[in-house]
């Protein structure tokens, strides 16, 4: 309000402030723990972002721990500096650690020849790497929640499954979803989930991927029904000449016949002559 003119000709007007800014302005600070309030994110923003204009828990992220939050800044170089430094911090300190040794990176200099120790486990690898117990152990569950739950996975998605993780029983090497976009209550959930332009707060729904199984099945079999049509077309043409030519080769052979008696007849007059 501060940026905004009271006075104008000598006439006090009250304008009416924009209930967002644009998306220029606007940035996400992800997996913010419920426990916190927006006021508090708020009071701890502005003590290093004095211009925030707006912040709000984004709908339709709020998960059973965690959640994102939207925040709108005015000062354009506040709003790059927020976007710049990667993280925020909230309630308590943070610091980068290297994935190598898991120590203080702080002194980027000290880290680019130190001993591999994962932080994990304390194993001879990287804290990212397959081969930390916690990761494989991760991926394990992720693998087997999905087995269990197939259809959280989008349509037409296929999941390799490496070896190790694969189940000997049934011998499955890919994780693909259920889920099939046939006009039933998937598609109800969709058109449910509408977007409202005029709802500030609304997220726009994603276009349903649509499988193309029946579509395909629908083509086959009518040209398979063509196909058959044609073939009976064929058969038909085919017995009908037959038959034509059964009756050009009777008629042929009985005009031959009557040639023949005509002939015989000739001979006859002229010996009895």
């Amino acid at each position: 309000s501060d940026l905004v003119q009271q006075h104008l000709h000598g006439t006090e007007i009250s304008p009416v402030l924009p209930l967002h800014l644009p998306p220029q302005y606007t940035a996400i600070v992800k997996w913010i723990l419920n426990d916190v309030q927006d006021d508090d994110i708020r009071e701890e923003l502005k003590m290093n972002y004095k211009s925030i204009y707006y912040l709000e828990s984004m709908h339709g992220t709020k998960s059973e721990y965690t959640r994102h939050v939207k925040i709108e800044v005015l000062n354009r170089r506040e709003y790059e500096s927020l976007l710049n430094s990667g993280k925020v911090n909230l309630m308590g300190d943070t610091f980068d650690i290297c994935r190598r040794c898991g120590g203080d990176r702080t002194n980027i200099q000290a880290h680019k020849s130190c001993i591999v120790k994962c932080h994990h486990c304390g194993g001879e690898h990287e804290a990212t790497s397959y081969k930390c117990p916690l990761i494989s152990d991760f991926r394990r569950e992720l693998i087997r929640q999905l087995k269990n739950h197939p259809e959280r996975l989008p349509p037409q998605v296929q999941l390799f499954i490496p070896s190790d993780y694969r189940n000997k029983k049934d011998g499955a090497r890919t994780i693909f979803s259920s889920r099939r976009y046939d006009g039933g209550p998937y598609q109800n959930s969709v058109n449910q989930n509408y977007y409202d332009r005029n709802d500030s707060q609304a997220w726009p729904s994603l276009v349903p991927v649509i499988t193309t199984n029946t579509t395909s099945v629908s083509t086959q079999s009518e040209l398979n029904e063509k196909i058959k049509t044609l073939a009976k077309r064929l058969e038909d043409v085919k017995k009908s000449h037959e038959a034509e030519k059964e009756i050009i080769d009777l008629k042929y052979k009985n005009h031959i016949a009557a040639m023949n008696q005509a002939w015989l007849l000739m001979e006859q007059g002229h010996e009895i002559q």
